[in-house]
């Protein structure tokens, strides 16, 4: 009589964009009483084989695994990953670039996982001259911020006007915009 094949697998994870998360398959059979493993749909795993995957999926997605016995019995399980797509961005409204060594930069911050990169990011007079302008880099680094100067001298305090275009990994460009107040 051959024995029943039982897989057991979370339910439901709920996740960031971005984020990955270790699977951790439980079946009843020893390791050498497994004939195949398979998970459907691959896209978004480390492996498809294995009881023990890592999924980083961009959307909220279901993902079956089967394993099969040596002696051709079968089981499936299913997760589902509910993925939040909401920005995970953060922008200030203010910063002193005094050389306090606190808030001197002007930049965008992000969880660094869910972006692939800021397009664009540009900052205006109140005149709607270009101030500042960077384009195709990474968020979370102050050497890609803006310091307050402009031509090379330091701005008075003021209220500025900026605009960010962010792609993010599921290919998504969102728009963001806002105003950053410079103090001293």
């Amino acid at each position: 009589q051959p024995i029943e094949v039982v897989v057991a697998v979370e339910p439901r994870v709920e996740m960031q964009l971005g984020d990955s998360y270790q699977l951790d398959v439980n079946v009843n059979l020893l390791p050498g009483n497994i004939s195949s493993i398979e998970w459907t749909p691959a896209t978004g795993l480390s492996c498809t084989d294995c009881l023990d995957p890592i999924a980083t999926p961009l959307q909220t997605s279901v993902y079956q695994v089967t394993v099969t016995s040596d002696l051709g019995c079968e089981d499936r399980g299913l997760v589902e990953f509910v993925v939040d797509r909401r920005p995970a961005v953060y922008i200030p409204n203010g910063f002193s670039p005094d050389g306090d060594g606190n808030n001197e930069v002007f930049m965008i911050y992000a969880k660094d996982a869910s972006v692939e990169k800021i397009k664009r990011f540009l900052v205006f007079s109140r005149w709607g001259e270009v101030v500042y302008e960077y384009y195709n880099f990474q968020p979370n680094n102050p050497a890609y911020g803006w310091d307050g100067r402009f031509r090379g001298e330091l701005m008075n305090p003021a209220v500025f006007a900026w605009f960010a275009e962010i792609e993010f990994i599921d290919g998504r460009v969102e728009i963001f915009k806002g105003d950053v107040t410079l103090v001293r």
